[in-house]
């Protein structure tokens, strides 16, 4: 138990120390949803490689904006996403004007439906952090196919070519 202790904070204190600027939350449509992290991986890539582009332009991937996020499996056994996202550049009404011109261009992918993101105000980080990773938190194996992918994982990936394997973490 004391190990499991310390592995919850040393995760905590590594959101912490990302030090987030949003917290984001993507579902899928009902027929869109996954049970599977490849999926969910690549889904994941799709948008948000679309709204970095959207915000920063066609030379995005030299320096993506770095993100950590965090698949959590609700009580079907389907994924949804929690992300913290560190960008100090773009204001809240720009991230969510991407978020409309991906949704409105984009017809077959599926892409997450009514992202949800909120500012993070100083002085509530680690209520965040403990909430993104209360599955990965969690002691019971009900949740032992929870995922932690962050964008250098995400996005170097592309850098790196077959050398690359497996997820960061």
């Amino acid at each position: 138990m004391i190990k499991e202790n310390q592995k919850n904070k040393d995760l905590i204190k590594y959101v912490q120390d990302f030090a987030p600027n949003y917290h984001l939350t993507l579902q899928w449509d009902l027929n869109h949803r996954t049970r599977t992290i490849p999926v969910l991986e690549k889904r994941l890539d799709y948008f948000m490689s679309r709204v970095q582009r959207e915000l920063m332009g066609r030379g995005w991937h030299r320096h993506h904006i770095p993100f950590i996020g965090f698949g959590e499996i609700n009580e079907f056994g389907e994924y949804h996403m929690h992300i913290l996202i560190k960008d100090t550049q773009h204001t809240l009404s720009q991230w969510k004007q991407a978020f409309h011109k991906i949704s409105v261009r984009t017809r077959q992918t599926p892409i997450p439906r009514n992202p949800y993101l909120q500012e993070i105000t100083p002085g509530t980080e680690w209520q965040v952090a403990k909430y993104c990773t209360k599955q990965l938190n969690s002691v019971d194996d009900a949740y032992a196919n929870s995922v932690l992918i962050t964008s250098e994982y995400l996005f170097g990936k592309k850098k790196r070519g077959k050398q690359w394997v497996g997820r960061i973490l």
